[in-house]
């Protein structure tokens, strides 16, 4: 078989892994196919990790507009912020409540839900142990730097133990 028969073979494969809606159809696309492609292991090794590289781009490239984007929304979103800033303003200041603009009705309206609470003192900055009981809400969780030093050391913990590391595949 030639290289480029073999390029044309894992080009499919990646369009193949691309329509797969699941890991499990990813596998077994990947596995049928491999199996199909002739060429020894390493041909296919190699193949498989420019596959991965190409993919690699791919998902900074994902990455990349996404932080555009999400720019993007961001100044749109200070945009209207500032527009409704500035007409909710000069509309206070004409002291107009409502208004018909065009196609639009525009008004100044109460907030709904509940009244927000105003800190006296920065939340951060209060006593806890000063506060009733009522008014406090605690929350337990797990220490796991204890739990794991504890392990390491050789302790024996009845409600937790240290697990195997797994292995993963690096591609240099």
């Amino acid at each position: 078989m030639r290289l480029y028969d073999i390029a044309a073979d894992f080009r499919r494969l990646s369009d193949m892994l691309e329509a797969a809606q699941t890991p499990e159809e990813m596998k077994q696309t990947l596995a049928d196919t491999l199996e199909s492609i002739e060429g020894d292991f390493e041909d296919k090794a190699e193949n498989m990790a420019a596959l991965i590289a190409e993919y690699t781009a791919t998902i900074e490239g994902c990455k990349a507009e996404i932080a555009r984007l999400t720019g993007k929304a961001a100044r749109a979103e200070n945009a209207i912020a500032s527009i409704k800033s500035y007409l909710k303003a000069v509309m206070n200041m004409t002291g107009k409540k409502k208004l018909k603009a065009g196609t639009w009705t525009i008004s100044i309206a109460k907030n709904g839900g509940k009244a927000p609470i105003v800190w006296k003192i920065i939340p951060e900055d209060i006593d806890l142990e000063a506060i009733p009981e009522k008014y406090v809400r605690r929350s337990a969780q797990l220490n796991t730097a204890a739990i794991r030093e504890t392990l390491e050391d050789g302790g024996f913990l009845s409600f937790a133990e240290l697990g195997e590391r797994g292995d993963s595949l690096r591609i240099k």
